[in-house]
């Protein structure tokens, strides 16, 4: 049912439209790989410090895109809402597009991802100053959307810590990539050290978004028969499914990897494709959403 409404809703998407999700859908990417490279680079330096030069690059690059492509939804906010791209170029309506939720969720983001920037340095200030800004990142997606609503400071408060999970997460692709691409020794280290808190992480991370449903819907379990609740399962399921392969690298493929297995490295390779792919579609999914509404 929210396959196919999804899909008859992306057949009536006008340009303004479709522009806006691809760019939000891209600022989402930059901006959670950011946060997420800072974060690991305070969590992996010293079990994997062949990660420490790629992060620090890695991570800050990531942060100036995302501040370019967060930046565009603005013009793009202004064009959506009137249907012209002449607007990209009229005050008043970029005014109101600063103005609005959007704008005040974009400028806190901006201020943590500059604050990320620091990660190119090494000093432990600078670790400081990035994770600051890590969750400014995630405190900023709290100030947008139906997290407005009341309990107000409760949904902060869980949207916050939902997005710093994800964060971390997402955050954990490029470093473990990198290594099974060398084959490094250290990899089933990084593994073992990222396992920690995965298998921890991605069930918080669906019990938070169920808790977050139940807030916004008042209990209602009928939400679940419409478009929004039906969205919601296809995101849980999506993070069950990276449930699964948290546990999988951890009880299997960590062990092989400690032992330094060649096929280890190519099943690690496989399994952050899918899931990669999963967290894109949630992405996709998310930025759909949040743009052309679904009731």
């Amino acid at each position: 049912m929210i396959l196919q409404e999804i899909w008859l809703a992306w057949q009536d998407l006008d340009q303004f439209s479709l522009w806006t999700i691809f760019a939000k859908s891209l600022a989402y990417w930059a901006t959670l790989l950011a946060a997420g490279s800072a974060l690991n680079l305070l969590w992996l330096r010293e079990t994997a410090p062949q990660t420490i030069s790629l992060l620090r690059w890695f991570g800050p690059t990531c942060a100036v895109f995302a501040i370019l492509l967060n930046s565009s939804l603005i013009p793009l906010q202004a064009s959506y809402l009137t249907g012209e791209w002449s607007a990209i170029q009229d005050p008043m309506m970029l005014q109101f597009a600063w103005g609005s939720p959007l704008g005040d969720s974009l400028l806190l983001r901006g201020v943590g991802l500059m604050l990320i920037l620091a990660t190119i340095r090494p000093e432990k200030l600078s670790l400081g100053i990035s994770t600051l800004g890590c969750g400014l990142v995630a405190l900023s997606f709290a100030f947008q959307g139906h997290t407005l609503s009341e309990p107000r400071w409760l949904l902060v408060a869980l949207i916050t810590v939902h997005l710093l999970g994800l964060i971390f997460w997402i955050g954990g692709f490029t470093p473990l990539a990198w290594l099974a691409k060398r084959q490094d020794n250290s990899t089933g280290l990084a593994a073992r050290q990222f396992g920690k808190i995965s298998i921890w992480n991605v069930p918080l991370l669906a019990i938070v978004g169920v808790f977050l449903l139940l807030l916004l819907s008042e209990g209602d379990w009928e939400i679940i028969w419409t478009a929004y609740g039906q969205l919601f399962a296809l995101k849980f399921l999506g993070f069950m499914g990276l449930l699964g392969l948290a546990a999988m690298n951890k009880f299997l493929l960590t062990p092989a990897l400690l032992r330094s297995e060649e096929r280890a490295f190519v099943l690690l390779r496989l399994s952050l494709v899918l899931e990669m792919t999963v967290v894109a579609v949630i992405l996709l999914l998310t930025a759909s959403f949040t743009t052309v509404g679904l009731e």
